[in-house]
């Protein structure tokens, strides 16, 4: 027969043998789990306010009068992309408060932009698409109608910490417009200044 001490070691062995076994898948599972990196960000949406000034060509609808333009942008594109998809909606009224004909518009926009990293914190920006104007004018009578043109941007942009502000181009160029006078040129120019962040997701 074996001595106590013996079968007392032979116990503890098998004792640790266990422990050990049924610790080991917790420890695997926790190893891997802290070795899964957490998932990144693949997008970066770019947001934009812009406020400005419209002048339609055609000065039967905005009576040879500037028209203040509020418009709101966002683009979205593979954090490792410079071109992706924008969306804007936009609105423009006129800005003389005296004038009896009121030309105002609205507009829904979809295209492409570029994005370009100049250096020293300085982007540019160029994009381009289609536009759905939406135009009414208030004179005797009000008239209201609505077209599909093109349309091409571009600007500079500066980023300041997490806002990025600049100055943007915008043309709109083939639209027509009937607002009682037969048709009318909805070709328009606007220089806004922009405000602006990114966010990732």
């Amino acid at each position: 027969m074996r001595p106590a001490a013996t079968r007392n070691r032979g116990r503890c062995a098998l004792l640790v043998f266990l422990a050990a076994s049924c610790a080991s898948p917790a420890a695997r599972l926790e190893d891997d789990a802290a070795a899964e990196p957490a998932s990144a960000p693949t997008w970066n949406a770019d947001v934009d306010l812009l406020l400005g000034v419209r002048e339609f060509e055609d000065e039967t609808f905005a009576n040879d009068a500037d028209q203040f333009a509020m418009q709101v942008s966002a683009t979205f594109r593979k954090i490792d992309r410079d071109v992706g998809v924008e969306v804007a909606l936009s609105q423009s009224s006129e800005l003389d408060l005296f004038d009896q004909r009121d030309g105002r518009s609205r507009e829904l926009a979809l295209g492409v932009r570029l994005d370009r990293d100049l250096g020293r914190d300085v982007s540019a920006t160029l994009g381009a698409g289609a536009a759905y104007l939406w135009a009414r004018r208030d004179d005797e009578d009000l008239e209201r109608d609505r077209t599909v043109a093109p349309y091409v941007h571009g600007g500079l942009s500066v980023q300041m910490v997490d806002v990025r502000v600049g100055i943007d181009l915008r043309y709109l160029l083939g639209g027509d417009l009937d607002l009682g006078d037969g048709n009318e040129d909805a070709n328009y120019r606007q220089i806004a200044l922009l405000v602006g962040f990114t966010r990732s997701f």
